[in-house]
């Protein structure tokens, strides 16, 4: 199920990480193990929205360096700190990525037809986009659950694509 939420719009983590957490898995093992499920996922997924022409290349190549550095940063961090620590963060945060894909359910409906991938993704801030790819790969790093869901929010918000261009650049990256 959590594969199936994921592939499509991104969030399956939101279901994993509880469920690993449930069964007993330490937090840092619990995303390890997300995080390697949601690799395998998102190769698929982003093929197929390769496929079907829904992964703008020039916005991939402007956003997978800060989509790649951030979670090396954010991995890094995660092991650094305690237990004790990382317990009520990874709660808090899935919390707060939670309520806000529950109370945003219609962002990224307007679909944009007139215009390319390419030509939406040129009119958003170059800049913007790779800071945000920054930060978010950094969550991913660190946590991962609802990176994809931010990703999405962010191309749609900034990037003023459709939700379904979104979800495929956001698999790409």
């Amino acid at each position: 199920m959590a594969g199936f939420i994921d592939a499509i719009a991104g969030g399956g983590g939101l279901i994993l990480v509880p469920s690993f957490l449930l069964a007993g898995l330490p937090v840092n093992v619990a995303i390890a193990t997300n995080k390697m499920c949601n690799v395998a996922a998102s190769s698929f997924s982003a093929f197929t929205f390769y496929r079907h022409g829904k992964v703008e290349s020039k916005a991939f190549f402007l956003m997978v360096i800060p989509v790649i550095a951030g979670p090396l940063l954010g991995s890094r961090f995660i092991g650094a700190i305690s237990r004790e620590t990382a317990k009520p963060l990874v709660a808090v945060t899935l919390f707060l990525i939670t309520a806000l894909v529950l109370l945003r359910p219609s962002l990224g409906d307007k679909v944009n037809r007139e215009r390319s991938l390419a030509e939406t993704l040129a009119k958003a801030s170059a800049a913007k986009l790779a800071i945000f790819g920054l930060v978010i790969g950094f969550h991913d790093g660190f946590f991962g659950p609802g990176a994809g869901i931010f990703l999405i929010f962010t191309l749609v918000l900034i990037g003023k694509l459709d939700f379904v261009a979104a979800s495929g650049m956001s698999k790409a990256t």
